[in-house]
């Protein structure tokens, strides 16, 4: 499953996860849709693939919502977990990738 492929979180870390087929099929209606969109995902080679024909950024996610607090009971990852993400969304007319 590419969710499990592009994420090193646990297999049940969403809710609802989606197949590759899923993951295709959403890349084809944006790439169509002419409203405006923002997609985040792990950076990944098949996402980056998948959405070679829109802009995407890379960004460095820092989650703290998962971080052991000191002196505190709360459950949590002691520190904080770094992730690489990307930010995907539409080219603008005229903007070449890379530009």
């Amino acid at each position: 499953m590419l969710t499990r492929l592009m994420s090193k979180k646990a297999p049940n870390s969403y809710k609802h996860s989606m197949t590759l087929e899923d993951h295709e099929r959403l890349a084809v209606l944006l790439r169509k849709c002419r409203a405006s969109w923002v997609l985040s995902y792990d950076d990944h080679p098949v996402v980056r693939d998948l959405y070679s024909w829109a802009q995407v950024e890379p960004v460095r996610i820092t989650y703290t919502t998962a971080v052991r607090r000191k002196n505190s009971n709360d459950v949590g990852i002691p520190g904080q977990r770094k992730n690489s993400e990307v930010i995907i969304f539409p080219r603008e007319a005229g903007v070449s990738k890379g530009a």
